[in-house]
């Protein structure tokens, strides 16, 4: 899947790109929903982008307008203390 599909499968319009607001990726793999969610949302927001796997993470890239904390943790059984 390409960004641009993955923008129009989760666009609604309850993600008020005006506003700054708080989301978690669950099962971030390598960014691609977490990507297209910071084209969404406002300046100043946050995205825990959250995946077991450190490695996929790292290739998540940062923002200028989005602040992406990546967690490697297992959602399921850590304590992810968010």
């Amino acid at each position: 899947m390409e960004l641009k599909q993955a923008i129009q499968l989760i666009r609604t319009p309850k993600l008020d790109s005006a506003s700054a607001q708080v989301w978690a990726d669950l099962g971030a793999g390598t960014g691609l929903f977490t990507r297209a969610l910071a084209q969404l949302i406002g300046e100043n927001s946050t995205i825990y982008a959250v995946d077991r796997k450190d490695t996929d993470l790292q290739q998540i890239r940062a923002t200028d307008h989005i602040t992406i904390e990546k967690v490697p943790a297992d959602f399921i059984s850590d304590d992810l203390g968010l």
